[in-house]
């Protein structure tokens, strides 16, 4: 007689949770904007994030980190308002909805 196994794994489609307290600062006297979030959470387990930026409201989101961590220092440009948002995504794929989006402009210390 032929035995034919079953496979009892499911395949992970739920999406890590929003992340939450995202929020920037600094950009002045030539330092990098620091920009942070808290942790997401997932049923399995949260992979990384995907923090994007653009630089006008209508503009076009380019990516401008992806990997593991909170946080993110980015260098812009003085007197240019920069628009940010993050996502989280797990090791199956899922991606969190964005983040509302924030914005920050660094000044010229001259």
């Amino acid at each position: 007689s032929e035995f034919r196994g079953y496979n009892h794994s499911t395949k992970d489609t739920t999406p890590p949770s929003i992340p939450t307290g995202f929020d920037c600062n600094g950009g002045e006297n030539y330092e990098p904007v620091y920009i942070y979030w808290n942790p997401s959470t997932d049923n399995v387990a949260v992979t990384g994030y995907e923090l994007q930026r653009r630089t006008d409201f209508n503009g076009i989101w380019s990516t401008k980190y992806i990997g593991p961590d909170t946080y993110y220092y980015d260098f812009n440009n003085y007197d240019i308002l920069y628009y940010y948002r993050v996502r989280a995504f797990d090791a199956a794929g899922n991606y969190s909805d964005y983040t509302f989006e924030i914005s920050w402009m660094a000044r010229n210390p001259l």
